[in-house]
């Protein structure tokens, strides 16, 4: 969505974001777009699953000074959790639970099989990673587990210049905090919606499921 892409690369720059956290990175796909949208700093992504498509990854950071790569998956707790990877995409694999509707909706995407991984947050992440005058963006895209890592990045929050989060309408896996209640969440830490972009519609009725939905800090100058 060109409006939410203009809006997006504003924010980084008006509120002088040093570095993107990519959560759920899967293979690079949000760095090759945020780079083709001019951002040119660093990046560091954080992606659970392996053999791939973290290898893909790990290789494509090589020799790259402003992308780093760590495999973990992020969540509201350190530990260990079983994922459980979808059978037609490595970007529908989730810690949770998929429900009748999102197996219904899509059911290539029924996972095949389940594999234990290693739990952060990215507050422990950042910890070590970031300088005190760093400014992160928090992109956030896992499947139902959007609330757990921001639960996980409070510290982090207090500095960030803005968050990009898959948002969904319909529970599409178990327990998932919805919509509604993830912007409630945001705006008492003082962060605005300020656009959205469709991401998955039913293809029978037309119903919106998933969004990206942009926030920042108001007011952007």
């Amino acid at each position: 969505d060109r409006g939410l892409d203009a809006l997006l690369i504003r924010l980084l720059r008006e509120k002088h974001a040093t570095v993107v956290l990519d959560v759920g990175a899967n293979r690079g796909r949000f760095v090759d777009y945020m780079r083709r949208q001019g951002y040119e700093g660093r990046v560091i992504s954080f992606e659970p699953l392996s053999p791939e498509p973290f290898a893909t990854l790990a290789r494509r950071v090589e020799d790259n000074p402003q992308w780093d790569a760590v495999q973990v998956a992020l969540s509201d707790a350190p530990g260990t959790a079983t994922i459980r990877r979808s059978g037609n995409t490595d970007g529908l694999s989730s810690l949770l639970t998929q429900t009748d509707a999102m197996r219904e909706f899509m059911p290539g995407a029924a996972p095949t099989e389940e594999r234990e991984v290693c739990v952060s947050t990215v507050d422990e992440q950042v910890r070590n990673r970031l300088m005190d005058t760093d400014r992160p963006f928090l992109k956030i895209d896992v499947q139902g587990n959007e609330l757990s890592v921001l639960q996980g990045a409070e510290a982090t929050l207090h500095r960030a210049a803005g968050v990009l989060v898959e948002l969904s309408f319909v529970e599409l896996y178990e327990g998932q905090a919805l919509f509604g209640e993830i912007i409630d969440w945001l705006a008492a830490r003082n962060f605005f919606l300020l656009a959205t972009a469709p991401v998955y519609r039913d293809h029978k009725t037309g119903q919106l499921l998933q969004v990206d939905a942009l926030f920042g800090v108001l007011p952007i100058p």
